[in-house]
């Protein structure tokens, strides 16, 4: 009779304890990518150390989650930028949750004809190029499954291959009056497998508290016959001593 009924209440108890953790590891994967997904980016300038706004990069030019490839990103010219000024840009992914520090594209204290460019110490590609002096700026990427993780960019010099091909961009970054200048991307990404604890030890907490609860019904649904008898012994002890007190007391008045 009991056993049945216990049966039902740690099955309903079950149940729920699996939507429960099913809900809780939903939020966990919130927010994933897939491969060829757009990653939000964004970029602010910094000149004659002033900072502007984050303003939002056109999705054909952000990175693709998983996806290596070179972009032209357009630059425009700030209302108040002039020659001979530095041009520091700064990075922001996945809505602001990664950062870069600020990137110099245009030094403007190195002579140059036209433009000079801040390569961080990596050097300056030959004249002979074509692209003296005109940067590209590397992205790399890291992903663990289906997240973003974190990533880096640098500025080097363009490399010869991209300036052969794009010789009217070069031109136009070399002058200094021309704007908006494109500025050539290039996004790598690299995989990592990353180990999860927070997630690990949800799990883990969820199925011991699954398992613990299912236990504790199992204990109990086993006793529950057990239980009722006592009840019933105590209340039926309980009330044959109050029919003896009642006859006793009632002996004693007719005695008296």
């Amino acid at each position: 009779r009991v056993g049945f009924g216990s049966m039902a209440t740690t099955s309903w108890v079950a149940l729920w304890l699996a939507l429960w953790l099913a809900a809780c590891a939903a939020p966990l994967g919130a927010g994933a990518y897939r491969h060829g997904d757009t990653v939000h980016m964004a970029r602010r300038a910094q000149f004659k150390q002033v900072r502007s706004e984050w303003h939002e990069i056109f999705g054909r030019f952000c990175p693709h989650f998983g996806v290596d490839r070179v972009v032209a990103v357009p630059l425009p010219k700030p209302k108040t930028f002039e020659a001979g000024d530095d041009y520091k840009m700064s990075l922001a992914l996945d809505h602001y949750n990664f950062h870069t520090s600020w990137l110099k594209l245009i030094d403007g204290k190195r002579p140059a004809s036209g433009l000079g460019f801040g390569f961080g110490g990596q050097g300056q590609i030959s004249s002979s190029s074509g692209a003296a002096n005109v940067p590209m700026l590397e992205v790399d990427l890291v992903r663990a499954g289906e997240d973003v993780t974190g990533f880096r960019a640098k500025v080097v010099p363009l490399p010869a291959k991209y300036a052969a091909s794009h010789g009217e961009m070069v031109e136009h970054f070399r002058n200094a009056t021309h704007w908006p200048k494109l500025l050539v991307v290039k996004y790598t990404w690299q995989e990592r497998h990353l180990v999860q604890v927070d997630r690990g030890l949800l799990v883990v907490t969820a199925m011991g508290v699954l398992v613990g609860a299912y236990l504790m019904l199992k204990i109990l649904s086993g006793t529950g016959d057990k239980l009722s008898l006592f009840v019933e012994d105590v209340a039926h002890n309980y009330g044959g001593a109050g029919e003896g007190s009642g006859r006793s007391m009632g002996d004693t008045l007719k005695g008296e």
